[in-house]
Formats: C-alpha cells, sequence, structure tokens
C-alpha cells in the first residue's frame, strides 16, 4: 500500500510540471529540394542552381555551374546552423599541355530561417594572377540560398 502512495505521489509530480520542463526532441528541417544560391562578388553577382538530398542531419547535392556540375558534400544541419563545400574543378588555361587545372573549394556557413539560408562563403584555392606559386588565396562573401518554389 505505501509503495502504491510513493508511485501515485510521483505521478502527480510529473503532472504539475510545466511543459516547458519536459524535454523535446527538435524536429530537423528538410533541406531536400530545389534552391537558388547567390552571393556578390566584386566582379559582379553569382547565381546558380543547387539540389539537394537529406538523409537524416546530412545532405549532399549538385550545383549547376557556368562550366557545369559541381558536387556539393560534407552538408549538415543542426538546429537552424547548415554547413556545406562545394569543390569546383577549374580546367587549365591556354591549348597547350602544360595546363594543370585546380579545384576551388568553396565553404558555407549559414543560418535557415524563414524559409532561406544566409550566411558567409569562404573560397579557397583562388590564387592570384600572374605568378608562380600553387594558388591558396582566401576570400569570403556573404550568401543566401532561397528554396524553389514549385
Amino acid at each position: 500500500m505505501h509503495r502504491l502512495l510513493g508511485s501515485v505521489g510521483a505521478i502527480a509530480l510529473l503532472a504539475s510540471l510545466p511543459f516547458s520542463a519536459v524535454p523535446t526532441v527538435a524536429q530537423t528541417p528538410d533541406l531536400s529540394g530545389e534552391w537558388t544560391l547567390s552571393w556578390e562578388t566584386p566582379r559582379g553577382d553569382r547565381t546558380m542552381d543547387v539540389a539537394l538530398e537529406q538523409s537524416e542531419m546530412t545532405f549532399t547535392g549538385t550545383a549547376s555551374t557556368q562550366m557545369g556540375d559541381a558536387p556539393i558534400s560534407e552538408g549538415s544541419i543542426e538546429g537552424d546552423r547548415v554547413t556545406f563545400t562545394l569543390s569546383m574543378a577549374m580546367g587549365g588555361r591556354g591549348g597547350g599541355g602544360g595546363g594543370q587545372g585546380r579545384t576551388i573549394e568553396q565553404r558555407f556557413e549559414g543560418v535557415l530561417a524563414d524559409g532561406e539560408i544566409t550566411g558567409d562563403l569562404t573560397m579557397s584555392g583562388m590564387g592570384g594572377r600572374g605568378g608562380g606559386g600553387g594558388g591558396g588565396g582566401e576570400r569570403s562573401f556573404a550568401f543566401t540560398m532561397r528554396r524553389v518554389e514549385g
């Protein structure tokens, strides 16, 4: 009998707690689908179409660029924070046989709010003009990604 009263007391205590004290599991937003990615550079505005496929808290995808499709990797979403990498292969210059291509890595870190992702884009592997070196310069820009309605 004493054990029964203790159990009833515990249930009554739990029932009296406000709902905010009970932990809830936040649902991860689904980023799957078509998006438009844009950012401004000193050489003008850049825009590309992006297709994402999400599995739980990670995603991959493809960006359609002027130079062809580029893979999106290392995509993750934690709460409203979104990060991913876009790798673009740049071909060598000139028709001669010596033009080694390079890859430009673009790292996106943003926040999802109201159906769009805004944040910072950091490009590495940019290199400089006219010199020897293999190009390791970095540049940062603000970006916006908007879901394509349709």
